[in-house]
């Protein structure tokens, strides 16, 4: 995951364009000539909008959604940086430093020069970073193989400063369309920056990425204006322990 700097300024086109989850099957209607790749579709629901091929199975004049995706754009002003998520047929998945997601031609950004902060989706992480980094976190922590829970992730979103580990959070899922969010860690000498919002605003792009409709989150108290500022509404919940440490 990259930062950008918005070099020139883009306003989104549509405000309710296509979206769908994987499975649906979409009316393939022509073809875009300025970028290859992206055709004009509608979604059984009646919206339309640009779908790059990468997400379909095309089949003649229609197509297999093979992944959750939505069309929306984002718009974006000269000087702003952004954090692009990924990119498809030139355009970037990008979200701001408000929480805000969605697409942005690549013409319209450069990368940032020398970020501070820089954050990756699910990257190669050692069981040494991580237990560095949640030692210096978590009074309680003892080292352990982390290999396990990564491999059952939808997906992890990692922080660097430079190349080193210094935030983290976990994205779990339940097959359907409950995420969770799972160890969000910042490391002591980062904090108050802003990198734990960031954390979990991307795994909250990401979810919505994969089609989930709602993300979970556990929090002591003290936590809970924090939370409510990442987009949390406070529920009841219960806990039951099943095995002592």
């Amino acid at each position: 995951m990259l930062s950008y700097r918005v070099r020139r300024a883009y306003t989104r086109a549509y405000d309710d364009p296509i979206r769908f989850k994987a499975g649906d099957v979409l009316t393939l209607l022509r073809w875009d000539d300025e970028y290859p790749g992206w055709v004009w579709c509608r979604h059984p629901s009646g919206l339309e909008g640009w779908v790059h091929e990468q997400f379909l199975v095309v089949d003649g004049t229609t197509g297999l959604a093979v992944r959750a995706y939505s069309a929306l754009e984002l718009s974006v002003q000269e000087g702003e940086v952004v954090e692009g998520v990924e990119e498809v047929g030139g355009w970037i998945w990008c979200v701001n430093a408000r929480g805000e997601a969605g697409w942005v031609p690549a013409e319209h950004l450069e990368a940032a020069q020398s970020p501070s902060i820089t954050y990756r989706l699910s990257p190669a992480v050692s069981d040494e970073a991580l237990n560095e980094l949640f030692e210096a976190a978590w009074e309680a922590h003892r080292p352990r193989d982390f290999g396990p829970v990564l491999g059952r992730s939808l997906a992890y979103v990692c922080a660097y400063h430079g190349e080193r580990l210094v935030g983290f959070v976990n994205l779990a899922w339940d097959g359907g369309v409950h995420g969770f969010i799972l160890d969000p860690t910042v490391h002591p000498d980062y904090r108050r920056r802003g990198i734990g919002k960031a954390l979990l605003d991307i795994a909250a792009v990401i979810a919505q990425q994969q089609g989930l409709e709602w993300l979970h989150a556990d929090f002591e108290p003290r936590y809970e204006s924090f939370y409510r500022r990442c987009g949390f509404t406070p529920t009841p919940a219960g806990l039951r322990r099943l095995k002592r440490p």
